[in-house]
């Protein structure tokens, strides 16, 4: 039998949205396979079999035309395709490892961390120890790299609550920059146009952020998805 490739991914759990665009693991999974993976012919029985593949792009078989011009309209549609942030699996493991790290309240420099999991790295810029944080996320590309999504954790110590409080923020369709003392003091919300925390991070050029420089921000976290 011949597979198409929506039902090879299917069978890992990786399906298209139903606009015809892929998610976010289909799309590291075509993208592995575009760059390391070499197709093979294999029969059965006198039948060709279709393309096979794994989270890691290995594959068996070679194309059929109906999945051969799937693939080549997604790979032109994936540049054009606005960015819309991560699946909502990804920002609960991204979230939990957040935790993770701050939980012991150990990381008072710049340190990186490599989660091929689900991006191709974490780097974490902290200049103090957290009392109160919050993660945000970028869903729109910064203006140096249209490939970098931006999470930014910031802290800020309060006297009236020195316990501090976690609380993740998350938009849809992100247009301002989100920032509060405590999530659910929604009073206190401030907002700022994206464009201009888009400038003052790529304010030094190249690839690595900068402090929000109103003093709110302490931690910083960039993500960059896999290409």
């Amino acid at each position: 039998m011949v597979y198409d490739l929506q039902n090879s991914l299917k069978e890992l759990g990786i399906e298209a949205e139903e606009n015809g665009y892929f998610g976010e693991k289909t799309k590291e999974a075509l993208i592995e396979f575009q760059t390391i993976a070499q197709q093979r012919t294999r029969e059965h029985d006198g039948e060709k079999i279709g393309v096979e593949i794994t989270y890691r792009g290995n594959t068996n078989g070679e194309f059929d035309e109906p999945t051969r011009r799937e693939f080549e309209l997604w790979r032109e549609n994936r540049y054009r395709k606005p960015l819309e942030g991560m699946s909502e699996e990804t920002k609960k493991e991204i979230v939990n490892y957040v935790k993770e790290i701050w939980k012991d309240n150990k990381y008072d420099q710049s340190v990186r961390h490599d989660c091929s999991g689900f991006c191709s790295y974490l780097k974490f810029g902290v200049k103090d120890r957290w009392n109160t944080a919050t993660v945000g996320n970028f869903l729109k590309p910064t203006t140096y790299n249209p490939n970098v999504h931006q999470f930014v954790v910031w802290s800020r110590t309060r006297d009236d609550n020195p316990t501090g409080h976690m609380g993740i923020a998350y938009s849809g369709n992100l247009t301002h920059f989100q920032n509060w003392y405590n999530p659910s003091e929604r009073s206190r919300v401030t907002r700022e146009p994206l464009t201009k925390v888009i400038d003052r991070y790529s304010s030094r050029g190249g690839s690595d952020p900068v402090y929000y420089d109103t003093g709110d921000l302490y931690n910083w976290i960039e993500i960059r998805v896999k290409e």
